[in-house]
């Protein structure tokens, strides 16, 4: 065989080296689908692990026996799971579920803030609507919505974390099992609506449609602080009328939703109070960093790493926004108008394991993973900034026995 003919196969075929770099290629991305493929099976498998019979999806709602005598008498004669203690946040919009009507005397004597919890009506509004009015189904359908939603923002991740990479599957599977949503889906909290949104939005705005706006701006009746997403959409400071009135525009459709919500509760006589959300600079982050070194000493090294590993996810992604500077780019308006809020954020916000911060912020980690650059030098970064997953996995392996 001449110089030629080196490097060929049969008549026809191609170069061997290139069909090994061919097969190469193709094994990686079947191992990268199969990995996104046994991540969704994972979540369904730890999610099914909360179904009670005769009780179905109710343990994701987490009611607490505290609550049990101020719950709506709908709600006290449907079988549903019950915890020992307050339980969380969910037992409250359930609630509001199954009868969505905020003035309701009998609502406001069954949650602990009426008209804050009736703020992020959203959710209940969807589980309402899809029980047809039947108590019997509107706690499980709330429950049930969760799953559904995670699965949604699956889907809908892959348009910017297609299968092609470990670093897109780390951003990807970072995102999903995050300590901020799988608390949202595991104790069935509306920031997973407001994420949903959020992705849908910027979707939208991608493909330049003008009712990006407005579908991102929905994502204020899950999350009143996901509206700060409106940045994106400001890619210019308006100089001319015209694009004044653009800038109206989108600012208008955005906040549109948000504002008449709040407005009719308001006229209807509704106060909405943040409680102790915000603090002293920085304040409660340290507080935060503290009880958990504090508490978790006697746990090993790796229990100290879990319940930190928010709040380091968290500052890393801080620092990538603030040290690298892009306000051209709507990626990184969607993450920095997030960052002033870490230093405010009070002890309502960051107390406990791991912490209401990492919801309010999921779309700050949605941001890094959009913005990061991919390459070698940049994954201890990536992983840092994923890093709440350790968190978030333990949530998610957290059914009751």
């Amino acid at each position: 065989m001449g110089q030629g003919d080196r490097g060929l196969t049969a008549p026809g075929g191609p170069p061997t080296s290139a069909k090994v770099g061919w097969l190469l290629v193709r094994t990686r991305i079947w191992v990268l689908r199969a990995a996104y493929v046994a991540c969704v099976i994972a979540f369904l498998i730890e999610i099914g692990g909360y179904y009670r019979k005769g009780l179905g999806l109710t343990p994701l709602i987490v009611f607490g026996d505290a609550f049990a005598d101020r719950a709506l008498a709908e709600v006290r004669a449907t079988p549903h799971y019950v915890f020992p203690g307050g339980g969380y946040d969910g037992q409250f919009y359930a609630q509001l579920a199954v009868r969505p009507i905020p003035w309701d005397p009998e609502v406001h004597d069954a949650l602990d803030n009426p008209w804050y919890r009736s703020g992020r009506i959203l959710p209940s509004l969807v589980a309402a609507g899809l029980s047809f009015g039947r108590p019997s189904w509107a706690l499980n359908v709330y429950a049930g919505q969760f799953v559904v939603v995670w699965l949604l923002c699956a889907l809908l991740l892959l348009r910017w974390f297609p299968p092609d990479s470990l670093s897109n599957f780390v951003a990807w599977a970072g995102t999903l099992f995050s300590a901020g949503l799988m608390m949202a889906v595991c104790r069935s909290v509306p920031d997973a609506w407001a994420l949903l949104l959020i992705l849908l939005g910027l979707a939208l705005w991608e493909r330049h449609s003008a009712v990006a706006p407005f579908v991102l701006g929905l994502s204020g009746l899950a999350k009143e602080t996901s509206l700060a997403a409106v940045t994106v959409f400001f890619d210019a400071v308006p100089r001319d009328r015209a694009s004044f009135i653009e800038f109206g525009r989108r600012l208008a459709l955005a906040a549109a939703p948000t504002l008449a919500w709040l407005g009719l509760m308001r006229l209807i006589g509704g106060g909405y109070t943040l409680t102790d959300a915000f603090t002293y600079p920085f304040a409660g982050l340290v507080e935060r960093i503290s009880a958990a070194l504090g508490s978790r000493l006697g746990g090993g090294w790796y229990a100290m790493l879990v319940d930190l590993s928010a709040p380091i996810a968290i500052v890393a992604q801080a620092l990538f926004f603030v040290l690298r500077w892009r306000p051209r780019d709507y990626r990184w308006r969607l993450g920095i108008v997030y960052v002033p809020l870490i230093a405010f954020f009070g002890r309502a916000v960051w107390e406990g394991y791991p912490s209401a911060s990492a919801r309010v912020l999921l779309p700050l980690l949605l941001a890094f993973n959009l913005a990061l650059p991919r390459g070698l030098k940049w994954t201890p970064l990536l992983v840092l900034g994923n890093l709440s997953a350790l968190s978030g996995i333990d949530i998610l392996a957290g059914a009751p026995p």
